[in-house]
């Protein structure tokens, strides 16, 4: 399994992980930017409140 792919369910505009191994988070905000990219993950968030 990739361990940059996820599968999950979208609730309170978050993105929640279902994954059967323990996560330090199961509840990320997903963004459209490079990790690595000189500007805040805010600012390239994606908006999940249409799911």
């Amino acid at each position: 399994m990739n361990d940059k792919q996820y599968s999950g369910i979208v609730e309170n505009d978050l993105f929640n992980i279902m994954q059967r191994e323990p996560l330090d988070c199961n509840q990320v905000k997903l963004t459209k930017i490079p990790m690595q990219a000189e500007q805040t993950p805010e600012s390239a968030q994606i908006d999940l409140s249409n799911y």
